[in-house]
């Protein structure tokens, strides 16, 4: 079974790649997608195409 990933985990690795994920979530959302309002999910950019 594969557990969550610890919060200080995540942390780093959000602030080493934020610029990167910002700009595919700028993308998505430009492209008709709407990123997953959940925290957890919009880090792993869970979303929904609503064209």
């Amino acid at each position: 079974m594969l557990g969550l990933t610890k919060g200080d985990h995540q942390r780093s690795r959000q602030a080493r790649y934020a610029a990167v994920v910002d700009e595919v979530r700028e993308t998505l959302s430009q492209c008709g997608f709407e990123i997953h309002r959940n925290p957890t999910q919009s880090l792993q950019i869970h979303c929904d195409y609503k064209a």
